[in-house]
């Protein structure tokens, strides 16, 4: 009797301890060792926060966009957000700055090559760059004989070419849309230039060289050679 009694009193005690689970009665927390966090990188450069996911178990993905506030090459945000659980290996995309949409050059300046023995005339606000564009808004520009812009889609826009140099090795189109097509002597027009960037290799050109193609009223054509230099 006394030995059956000693293996209820021990049966008892095990299933209580068993019950308490060693933890003074604190649940314990279940984790799956395959799930992980994502870490807080933003603001880090677009290196170190690929860097830091992937020793998490996490695969980077980046998407670039602009951003007016984050500076560029650093994590604006990232998807999922920062503290989900995810399984290891998951994509997380990171959003990364292109830096702001709008970037104004400090100082800029302008020459050309008249058309004629007369005087033209070229005025022109401050150039910017536009998500990868250049562009340059002209104003009061006026020729001293009549002229034609050179319109091969007839869609509104004059025909020209622009480069980083002044050999035209590598150009892009220029794109502007023009008030009138057709000039009469010293009458002003205005428009804005329109340069993509990404095609020419660089993000701040310092200098932008543009031949615009024009047709005199006697029929001869005749390139406008007309150039930008720039500070950022």
């Amino acid at each position: 009797m006394k030995k059956v009694l000693a293996l209820v009193l021990a049966l008892v005690l095990v299933v209580s301890l068993a019950a308490c689970g060693g933890n003074d009665g604190e649940t314990v927390e279940t984790t799956d060792d395959n799930r992980v966090a994502i870490p807080d990188v933003l603001d880090s450069d677009e290196t170190t926060a690929k860097n830091i996911l992937s020793s998490n178990g996490l695969i980077p993905k980046i998407e670039y966009e602009y951003n007016d506030y984050v500076e560029q090459g650093n994590v604006m945000d990232v998807s999922p957000g920062i503290g989900s659980k995810v399984e290891k290996n998951s994509k997380v995309t990171v959003y990364v700055s292109k830096g702001s949409s709008i970037i104004y050059s400090k100082d800029s300046r302008i020459s050309w090559n008249n058309i004629s023995t007369g005087d033209d005339n070229w005025e022109f606000i401050s150039p910017y760059i536009k998500k990868e564009t250049l562009c340059i808004e002209c104003k009061n520009v006026s020729f001293s004989v009549p002229i034609k812009w050179l319109d091969k889609y007839n869609d509104g826009d004059l025909i020209g070419e622009a480069s980083i140099n002044d050999t035209f090795s590598k150009v892009v189109p220029v794109k502007a849309k023009y008030e009138k097509q057709s000039w009469k002597a010293n009458e002003k027009q205005k428009f804005t230039l329109k340069i993509p960037l990404g095609d020419l290799d660089v993000s701040k050109p310092t200098n932008m060289y543009l031949r615009l193609f024009t047709e005199m009223m006697d029929g001869k054509s005749y390139t406008v050679f007309v150039s930008f230099s720039m500070t950022w």
